[in-house]
């Protein structure tokens, strides 16, 4: 009777590494089918919370050739700035103007990304 006893442990311990690999073979295939199944919540959520936290807020009070002035306060340009509304389109300088609100962030001392609030 041991005997028997210890061949079904085996068994079941055959099948229980069995059931194991093709749960891990079934999850690497539905990930790499769909992986957006997952990801989206996770990258959204840390996306939206990294991006709005480093960007300051105020109204646009004069505008420059190569500065901007944001509450008073004059900022010069990166040379990488971006100037984008707030649906992410492209903007031109030439559209800004004072009283505009805007969303910004600072590199190296200079405006770096400007996000102009479209008013509704």
């Amino acid at each position: 009777m041991d005997g028997n006893k210890a061949m079904d442990f085996r068994q079941v311990s055959i099948g229980v590494a069995r059931r194991n690999k093709a749960m891990c073979v079934l999850c690497v295939i539905l990930l790499a089918a769909a992986p957006e199944l997952l990801a989206p919540v996770a990258w959204a959520e840390s996306s939206n919370a990294e991006f709005r936290g480093s960007l300051e807020e105020g109204e646009i009070t004069g505008v420059g050739q190569t500065t901007l002035d944001v509450k008073g306060t004059t900022y010069r340009l990166h040379q990488k700035m971006t100037l984008l509304d707030d649906e992410g389109r492209l903007m031109e300088w030439s559209q800004l103007r004072p009283g505009l609100i805007v969303q910004y962030q600072l590199k190296d001392g200079a405006l770096y990304k400007i996000i102009v609030i479209i008013p509704r």
